[in-house]
């Protein structure tokens, strides 16, 4: 009846969403720091941290670029496990 890829096809939804949404919190706190330390500290000591936790922006940017390229599925290796209209007939 289809009911296990929905739920699987949900979950990955889900995974998805989850992932995004914890990188938009990673990346609102390092803006939220960077702006934090320029009303705070003085303007010297605000470029050395900015340049430090953009630094870190970069860093979290390649990283997860890395993974994502590493443990991507080739589309031509990916099997669905899900029936066409010609196997579900028969």
């Amino acid at each position: 009846d289809g009911s296990m890829h929905t739920a699987v096809d949900g979950m990955v939804d889900e995974y998805r969403l989850s992932f995004y949404t914890f990188m938009l919190g990673l990346i609102a706190t390092h803006f939220a720091a960077a702006f934090f330390v320029w009303l705070v500290f003085l303007w010297w000591q605000a470029a050395v941290l900015s340049f430090c936790i953009f630094f870190s922006l970069a860093m979290l940017y390649r990283m997860t670029r890395v993974l994502m390229l590493k443990f991507a599925m080739p589309k031509g290796e990916l099997q669905t496990g899900k029936f066409g209209a010609a196997e579900g007939a028969a």
